[in-house]
């Protein structure tokens, strides 16, 4: 059966001009068009015409209601639009809910066509641009990528704080534009309230609100079923991590591989902070994910202050050893406690400081007894002095600053090799 689905370019759709097919989904086409008489580019949504009218009564109002959100919002990095409806009429297929073609038995009638007409923005999605750096080689770098995450942050904020979750976040609905200094969150058919919202009583609640797209949804089918913002900010962060790493989570063996990569070894240019906090953001639970889409972009832009812990808490956070003369030895000790409950440390620690020794850890329940030696330089001259020992896991990564006076020396002591060992090896 031929049927047509589609405009073709340099067709009318009201008075715009089809460009080119953007894209075409289950429930509608999206078009690239052009306002012939001002030059003004246009993209426009196309709801696909569904069979039996009933089908079609309840497409057509979640369709009205993405027009009366898009008519609602303001936000520079979320699309502004208005209905368009094309007097017919028109033969449609039944059996697809698209233009009948000439082999289609039993065309039915109907007497008008729904479009979105969007502002459009001249670029490509960033699943294109995702595409193309994969294909040459060439990562998108982790200051672009940065800049357009906290455009959608902003954009996803300013939805969450209506009441709204967009339920479709991903690399494909994330318009970029030609310059690269502009992202813009698009497709918001999905979009739905969390809650009851005044002023979008007319949205639809309730009936269809799973996740958008296989690859990007939460692992829990109760929180697809039941989306968040928090369901929001895991698609965010999948997408980010589509960025960073050209794996593509809508194929199950790649997705496998992204939620299980080392992020700082695929992408030594980015800051360890940066890499936990996307692996937070990727928790099955909710509730170990960051607090909010805002939270996330502001752990992102920033790095946390001295003693940050995402799950890793140190006794003491910092040593300050005291007075010690060239050559003393001085024992010491930090405590590493995961506050996951039942969740043992694991990791390494390391520091390159040679008069830093680390001791072979010992198990102590659930907390790992990390001893330490520091030995004094002989030939250290008096004065105040900084090292630090770093402790690492597969989740964050920690700085345990180390100071102390050196006063006039009693005798003369070689330094010592720095010991790299793994926290939580001995049980």
């Amino acid at each position: 059966m031929a049927v047509r689905l589609t405009h073709e370019p340099g067709e009318l759709i009201g008075h715009y001009m089809v460009e080119s097919l953007l894209g075409r989904g289950a429930h509608g086409s999206v078009y690239r068009c052009v306002d012939p008489q001002s030059g003004a580019k246009r993209i426009i949504k196309e709801m696909h015409l569904a069979a039996p009218e009933d089908e079609a009564a309840v497409a057509l109002r979640y369709f009205q209601a993405e027009g009366e959100l898009l008519a609602r919002l303001a936000h520079p990095n979320l699309p502004t639009g208005q209905p368009l409806t094309v007097p017919g009429p028109f033969a449609v297929d039944p059996a697809t809910g698209g233009l009948a073609g000439p082999d289609c038995a039993e065309p039915c009638s109907v007497a008008q066509r729904h479009y979105l007409v969007m502002e459009a923005i001249d670029g490509s999605t960033l699943e294109e641009l995702c595409q193309s750096a994969r294909a040459n080689e060439h990562p998108l770098s982790p200051s672009a990528v940065w800049a357009w995450t906290k455009q959608i942050g902003a954009a996803l904020t300013y939805l969450h704080d209506q009441g709204l979750v967009h339920r479709d976040v991903k690399p494909a609905n994330i318009v970029i534009s030609a310059n690269q200094g502009q992202a813009m969150l698009i497709d918001l058919g999905l979009t739905r309230p969390c809650r009851v919202v005044p002023g979008y009583g007319t949205l639809p609640i309730g009936t269809s609100g799973r996740f958008g797209t296989r690859g990007y949804a939460p692992p829990d089918p109760m929180e697809q079923e039941e989306p968040t913002p928090l369901s929001d900010l895991y698609a965010l962060a999948l997408t980010v991590m589509r960025a960073l790493t050209g794996l593509d989570p809508t194929q199950p063996a790649e997705l496998e591989r992204l939620l299980e990569a080392n992020l700082l070894e695929v992408r030594s240019d980015i800051e360890p902070y940066q890499a936990v906090l996307l692996r937070r953001s990727l928790r099955a639970e909710p509730g170990d994910r960051p607090s909010s889409v805002a939270a996330f972009i502001e752990g992102l832009s920033h790095p946390p202050a001295p003693g940050w812990s995402c799950w890793i808490e140190l006794h003491p956070p910092a040593i300050e050893v005291g007075q010690v003369r060239p050559g003393q030895v001085r024992d010491l000790t930090i405590t590493i406690h995961d506050k996951r409950s039942g969740k043992q440390p694991e990791g390494e620690a390391i520091s390159e400081d040679p008069s830093l020794r680390i001791l072979p850890p010992a198990l102590r329940g659930h907390d790992i007894l990390l001893p330490l030696v520091l030995r004094v330089p002989g030939s250290r001259e008096p004065g105040h002095y900084r090292t630090a020992l770093t402790v690492r896991t597969a989740d964050e990564e920690h700085e345990v600053p180390v100071t102390y006076e050196v006063v006039p020396r009693v005798g003369r002591s070689g330094p010592m090799g720095c010991l790299l060992l793994g926290l939580g090896s001995t049980r």
